[in-house]
């Protein structure tokens, strides 16, 4: 029997493999209650402060929902502001055309 034999080979990469996948599980497992402590600890936070949480999200709705009306109004304003910047020329075109003289008269 040879000792590089590929039976040897893919026993040993097989065997690599498992000691490999212990590894991680082990690992996770070590990580696993270092961050339980931590998860208690922010869910119970959670738990105290759920009210001013709801308070928080009932002020963030409120303050979209006015911001929505300022910003419809806004948009009708500057509807506005445009109608009358046109209404401003065309009442400038109009007058400087009152103001000209016309070729036929001559006074």
């Amino acid at each position: 029997m040879d000792l590089f034999s590929m039976e040897y080979t893919l026993g040993v990469l097989a065997f690599g493999a498992v000691f490999f996948l212990l590894q991680i599980l082990m690992d996770f497992n070590k990580k696993k209650e270092e961050i339980r402590p931590q998860m208690a600890d922010a869910l119970r936070f959670r738990n105290e402060h759920a009210e001013e949480i709801q308070k928080v999200d009932h002020l963030i709705e409120t303050m979209e929902k006015e911001d929505a009306e300022f910003q419809k109004q806004l948009d009708e304003l500057e509807t506005k502001e445009e109608e009358l910047k046109a209404k401003i020329a065309s009442a400038d075109e109009a007058g400087s055309e009152e103001r000209r003289p016309k070729l036929g008269d001559r006074g």
